[in-house]
């Protein structure tokens, strides 16, 4: 009996221990989205699942995930190491990963609670690298996040992001044809979009969302349904990946 109490206590102990070692959360069930700062909505959090895990499915190598923290001010940002989070999340296989962090600080509007977008940070797989320069997500980030249209809204700029960053790498890397997307359109779906439950990614939605009749989606479908009609089998996490490459802190202008 003592012994038995006393592995007990060695066991509470070590996980005691491992909690502490941890200086950021576990990702969500969702892994692709971690909104932590609960400033996107849940259909926009299902369209970068649905897209981003398909291309880590299909060709293996590639996950680009966000997470989005809560700050009292920008300079609080540097209390964020980004690449231990990346490593912790183990982003990407063979340091494949992308890692976009966005922090916004809570704001009052009309007594209502909201948030704003103050800065943001990329933290790149050394392999990656060369595919998605920090030049280049730095140019094309500000540039987005700049468009006057979106006013503010953080979906459209981070869904416009995720879609250029997608189609870059399946024009350089895969030689695929880019997504053709609308972001008119993205808000109309995204705004009619009925509340979908926090909790782990609907399945029939990301086939849906990536059926577009072509065979390669026709023939993910047969093998959806051959394999059990659902991605359980496929859980999701990282696929190993510990950085090494560049990294950007930039306050949003």
């Amino acid at each position: 009996m003592k012994r038995l109490l006393s592995l007990i206590i060695v066991f509470l102990l070590l996980l005691l221990t491992g909690c502490k070692q941890k200086a950021y959360p576990d990702p969500t069930s969702k892994f692709y989205v971690n909104d932590y700062a609960d400033a996107l909505m849940s259909y926009t959090e299902q369209e970068i699942v649905a897209y981003n895990r398909y291309m880590y499915e299909v060709y293996g190598e590639i996950q680009i995930v966000y997470a989005t923290f809560m700050v009292s001010s920008f300079e609080e940002v540097a209390n964020y190491d980004k690449t231990d989070l990346f490593r912790q999340w183990e982003i990407g296989k063979n340091d494949m990963g992308l890692l976009i962090i966005l922090f916004f600080e809570p704001i009052l509007i009309d007594d209502y609670e909201s948030e704003t977008l103050v800065g943001y940070a990329f933290e790149i797989g050394y392999n990656l690298e060369p595919y998605l320069p920090a030049g280049y997500l730095g140019r094309t980030t500000e540039e987005i996040f700049s468009i006057e249209d979106y006013a503010d809204i953080t979906d459209l700029m981070v869904m416009h992001l995720n879609y250029e960053l997608l189609n870059k790498l399946y024009v350089d890397l895969y030689d695929e044809t880019p997504i053709d997307y609308d972001m008119d359109l993205f808000y109309e779906e995204m705004m009619d979009a009925p509340y979908i439950p926090d909790d782990e990614p609907n399945d029939w939605l990301i086939l849906s969302t990536l059926f577009d009749g072509s065979n390669t989606s026709i023939i993910f479908i047969i093998l959806f349904a051959l394999l059990g009609g659902g991605f359980g089998f496929l859980k999701i996490k990282g696929g190993g990946g510990s950085s090494g490459g560049a990294g950007i802190f930039k306050r949003r202008r």
